[in-house]
């Protein structure tokens, strides 16, 4: 699978898509097919080596802490989701990270997305939108490929939103 990974620290540079074998389950995870991961202002620190003092990452390390997805594969122990499930997840901390075409996901740490708009649904967002009374919070849209641009655009602190990176 491909991946965003931090080889080690130092910077940006220091960061590079790879190609690692996909994740294996625990009893109590769940596997996700990543179609989007968010991004927060820690993770351009991460590489930096800002928080290596406080955070363990067992480098080369994939990147990325928010995610949404489909579940593909559920542990044995595993009793809220099944496969095809819609989820959504913050994994900052846990051993495992967004970056990446697929994520492993311990039970916890997800919830269900609900959210599947029609046709219907989507013109009245769009109508919201129009007369101000919602307005987005996402501030820039990456492609998968584009992950580390969306690294550097974060890092600049002009974000006025989440910085989201669509993998799928």
């Amino acid at each position: 699978m491909k991946a965003l990974v931090l080889k080690r620290y130092g910077g940006l540079d220091q960061v590079a898509f790879a190609d690692l074998p996909r994740p294996a389950l625990q009893p109590d995870e769940i596997l996700v097919q990543v179609h989007a991961a968010g991004l927060n202002p820690i993770d351009y620190m991460i590489p930096k080596g800002t928080f290596k003092p406080m955070l363990k990452f067992q480098l080369p390390a994939t990147l990325g802490s928010d995610l949404a997805g489909i579940v593909m594969e559920v542990g044995n122990r595993v009793t809220r989701f099944k496969p095809v499930d819609t989820v959504f997840a913050s994994i900052f901390d846990l051993g495992t990270d967004a970056l990446a075409e697929f994520a492993v996901v311990p039970e916890k740490a997800a919830a269900f997305l609900f959210a599947h708009p029609d046709g219907w649904q989507l013109t009245e967002i769009g109508e919201l939108l129009k007369a101000g009374r919602i307005r987005p919070l996402i501030d820039k849209v990456f492609p998968f490929d584009q992950a580390k641009d969306a690294l550097a655009y974060l890092e600049k602190g002009r974000a006025k939103g989440k910085v989201v990176v669509q993998i799928r």
